[in-house]
Formats: C-alpha cells, structure tokens, sequence
C-alpha cells in the first residue's frame, strides 16, 4: 500500500492548492489548537488556512486532493541538519 501522503504529484504546479482532508492537524501555535478530520489547504506551497471537517469546502477540477484519514499533520523542522563544531567557529567569529 502506497502512503498517500508521499504520493503527491510533484509535478502539480506552485499556482494549484494542495488539499489535505480528513488529517487530525497539530498547529503548535500559542494555543496549542488541535483539530480532528480537518481540510488543510496548501496555496503557491504555503499554508493557507485549516478548516473544520464539517465546512462546506469545495474543491476546484486544478485541486490536488490527498486524504489524511488516519494521519496526524504537524509543523516540522525544514532544514534543521546542524553541525555543532561548525557553528562554534561562526559564533566565535561573530562579534555581538
């Protein structure tokens, strides 16, 4: 089986939304809002709002749809690869 959520089409345009349903979504934000079977929809690769599931989302023919059903949808850390020793030198070199 497939995960649905790695086979995406990576060859949809920036200009198209990315629709995530049914995913219980983490937000972290300062409320720590937690939402269950919610609509996420990704715009130009950014995210641009998370819906109740019970909204009356429609989605367009340009839409990419995946379903999350069963899948948890949390901020991650991009980019986060670190190396400490490498840092040291920056830092020491960096006068506050």
């Amino acid at each position: 089986m497939t995960n649905q959520l790695q086979s995406f089409d990576k060859d949809v345009h920036l200009s198209s939304r990315l629709i995530i349903q049914n995913a219980s979504v983490l937000t972290l934000d300062e409320k720590n809002n937690y939402y269950v079977n919610a609509i996420v929809i990704i715009e130009n690769g950014r995210f641009k709002q998370i819906l109740p599931h019970e909204n009356d989302f429609k989605s367009t023919k340009n839409d990419q749809i995946i379903d999350a059903t069963g899948k948890l949808l949390m901020p991650s850390f991009v980019d986060l690869h670190f190396h400490t020793a490498v840092a040291k030198v920056c830092f020491v070199l960096i006068t506050l």
